[in-house]
C-alpha cells in the first residue's frame, strides 16, 4: 500500500511539473519560443540615447515527425520573426520617448535543421517516445550552434533591431 501511494505520488508530481513545463512553451520534447537580447549598442550623439541597435536572438525546437520538419521551421520562423519584431519595438521603446524599433527582415532561419539532419539529430539529443516524433525541428534567429547565446558565432553577425527617433507628429 506504502508502495502504491509513493508511486501515485511521484507520478503526479512529474503530471504536475510536466503541465507546468508546457505552459511555459518548454518541455523535454519542445522548447520556445525563448529569446534574448545580444550586444544593445546606443550609436546616438549626446542626449540621443534612442539611436543604435540590439541583435534579438529567438530560438525554438521540437521532437516531431521527420516529415513535418519543413513545415515546422516555417511555421518556427513565421512566429519567431512576429515574437521578434514586438520585442525590437518594446527594446527600442524603452530607450527613450520617441524611439521605435524596425526590425530587418528575416527570410530564413539563421539556424535550422534540414529533414535529414533532423533525424540524425534527434536521435544524438534523445527525441524520445514520449514526443510526437523523433526528429528534432530546430530555428534560431541568430546561428549560435543550437544555443540561444554563444558570443563568438553571434559577433560576427549584423544586428536584425535598428532603434531610431520617430520624427513624425504624434497627434
Amino acid at each position: 500500500m506504502r508502495k502504491s501511494f509513493f508511486f501515485l505520488f511521484l507520478l503526479s508530481l512529474f503530471v504536475l511539473s510536466s503541465e507546468s513545463q508546457a505552459q511555459d512553451g518548454l518541455s523535454y520534447c519542445q522548447f520556445g519560443p525563448k529569446s534574448v537580447l545580444l550586444e544593445p549598442v546606443v550609436k546616438g550623439k549626446k542626449g540621443d540615447s534612442c539611436t543604435g541597435t540590439v541583435k534579438v536572438q529567438k530560438m525554438m525546437w521540437a521532437c516531431i515527425p521527420q516529415t513535418k520538419v519543413r513545415k515546422t521551421t516555417k511555421r518556427f520562423l513565421k512566429e519567431m520573426k512576429k515574437a521578434a519584431k514586438e520585442d525590437c519595438e518594446k527594446h527600442c521603446r524603452s530607450r527613450g520617448e520617441n524611439c521605435t524599433g524596425k526590425l530587418t527582415r528575416v527570410k530564413r532561419c539563421g539556424l535550422s535543421n534540414s529533414p535529414t539532419n533532423a533525424a540524425a539529430a534527434g536521435r544524438s539529443l534523445g527525441c524520445g517516445k514520449g514526443c510526437k516524433g523523433r526528429a528534432h525541428a530546430f530555428c534560431s534567429l541568430y546561428n549560435a550552434a543550437f544555443h540561444l547565446e554563444n558570443e563568438e558565432l553571434t559577433e560576427k553577425q549584423k544586428p536584425n533591431c535598428k532603434c531610431i527617433i520617430d520624427t513624425s507628429e504624434n497627434d
